[in-house]
């Protein structure tokens, strides 16, 4: 019996289905019947142009030196004064505090630029910045170049070296309105390094503050380091210098590098003819040319390195391949290339990021420059070329189609021609702005050299202005 009502109730559940199913059938017969109203209408909507933000720019400031290694944040001296230009519109130019320096304002200090933001395709209204120095101390010597950079809330620097002679200085400055929070992750040769101290930094609004890296990555040759920032923003520089015996054998600021890609263009990377004769020393292997490279992913990537000569005299090496181990920062030798300037392009399995590292008689010292990837240029930049010996613009084409571009500045009014898969090379003005137009996909540094040392930075594109917004009113 109790099986026969199981059986009705299941029955009279299907049949009040059905039930359901024909009754939804014939309304949906009868809508499809029926002449409805149409009771649509156009969403409100109204498009806005947003105020661009003001253009914003950080300067480091200048070349430093160690006045106590007790702590991580580093007590340091100035060593004389850096030289700035600016390029583009006129801008307000503010000195940052910088507490860590203990020579206070006597030599400088860094500086927030800013400018209203305007039509980013007309170069003459872009803001850029740049400085320069020569230093010729008891411990520092060489030329050293950067530009102004963005802040960011995500950078990498590949760049520096904490083993014995060689102090890396990690300069975080903050030029946004808000305190910046900063985490720093540090790797090396042998992967990822834990360094206690190195999150939840406050870099407050306005301040420039100094690590020494030795402090976080002891005794490691090939460091790179990643910056990333909450609230605010800072621009992130590594400060090198070198000390061999007692002679001071260079010094540069590196900025920070193109986020991890597959592919990343290094331009202006400079072999010159003059590469000290102890660069063949085990000892002295730091002055050989170098790329290094850092692998941030969880496998190993196949990498290609491919060269653009410039000068048609110049001709490019046959491609090189490596394999990079993931998380662990290493070097490719790049001794053996022909003296002259290269663009190299290196193209991976796995988002990789890169700098480049070349070395210089400087009469009877050396001088280095580190060489970061950049990004390629837009429709318009703007760079200042502040003082240096014999500066000269390095613009190389690795597309498939040449540019036919203007650079104004220092001047003159000169047309380029870059034909695809070339660079080429243009003499500047030092304390001169310069804007560039027509180079879209185009990377460009400026180099300078001469028996003070060797120096220099990549021209930055610039970020687009505000564009119009629809919105949509509920």
């Amino acid at each position: 019996m109790a099986n026969t009502r199981r059986a009705a109730a299941v029955g009279g559940r299907i049949v009040s289905g059905v039930v359901g199913l024909a009754l939804a059938g014939a309304a949906v017969f009868a809508a499809g019947t029926v002449q409805l109203p149409d009771l649509g209408r156009e969403a409100p909507r109204t498009s806005i142009t947003p105020e661009g933000a003001s253009q914003l720019r950080a300067c480091a400031g200048p070349l430093l030196q160690l006045a106590s290694t007790d702590t991580a944040l580093a007590a340091v001296q100035s060593i004389g004064a850096a030289n700035t230009t600016l390029s583009g519109r006129d801008a307000a130019q503010e000195p940052l505090a910088s507490p860590d320096n203990t020579s206070g304002d006597a030599s400088g200090l860094p500086l927030r630029l800013t400018a209203p933001t305007d039509d980013s395709s007309d170069a003459a209204a872009l803001l850029a910045g740049a400085q320069s120095q020569f230093a010729d101390q008891e411990n520092v010597f060489g030329a050293a170049a950067a530009d102004c950079a963005e802040p960011s809330a995500n950078s990498w620097v590949v760049a520096g070296s904490t083993e014995v002679g060689r102090t890396s200085l990690l300069v975080l400055t903050n030029p946004t309105a808000q305190d910046a929070v900063v985490d720093l992750e540090f790797s090396g040769e042998n992967g990822p390094i834990q360094a206690p101290g190195s999150q939840g930094i406050i870099v407050q609004t306005g301040q420039q503050k100094v690590f020494s890296l030795a402090a976080f990555a002891p005794n490691v040759v090939m460091p790179v380091v990643h910056v990333t920032t909450r609230g605010g923003q800072v621009s992130a520089v590594i400060q090198q210098s070198v000390v061999r015996g007692l002679t001071p054998t260079g010094v540069d600021w590196a900025g920070a590098t193109v986020a991890p890609r597959t592919e990343v263009t290094i331009p202006g990377f400079v072999v010159p003819g003059d590469i000290p004769a102890s660069a063949n020393d085990d000892a002295y292997d730091d002055q050989a040319p170098v790329i290094r490279v850092f692998v941030p992913g969880e496998d190993d990537a196949d990498v290609a390195l491919n060269f653009i000569g410039e000068g048609d005299d110049q001709n490019a090496p046959a491609p090189l391949s490596v394999t990079v181990p993931h998380q662990s920062a290493g070097e490719i030798n790049l001794a053996s290339l022909d003296p002259g300037n290269y663009t190299i392009v290196l193209t991976s399995t796995q988002p990789l990021v890169a700098a480049g590292r070349s070395t210089a008689v400087a009469g009877d010292k050396s001088d280095f420059t580190w060489s970061p990837a950049s990004d390629a240029l837009g429709a318009a930049a703007s760079f200042a070329v502040p003082a240096g010996q014999n500066p000269v613009l390095h613009l190389s084409n690795p597309g498939s189609t040449a540019l036919d571009a203007t650079l104004d500045g220092g001047g003159e009014n000169r047309s380029l021609t870059v034909m695809p898969g070339t660079a080429v090379t243009v003499p500047l003005t030092e304390n001169s702005g310069y804007t560039l137009t027509g180079a879209v996909g185009a990377f460009g540094r400026v180099v300078y050299s001469g028996d003070r040392g060797i120096a220099g930075f990549s021209i930055a594109p610039t970020n687009p202005a505000a564009d119009t917004v629809t919105v949509y009113v509920r």
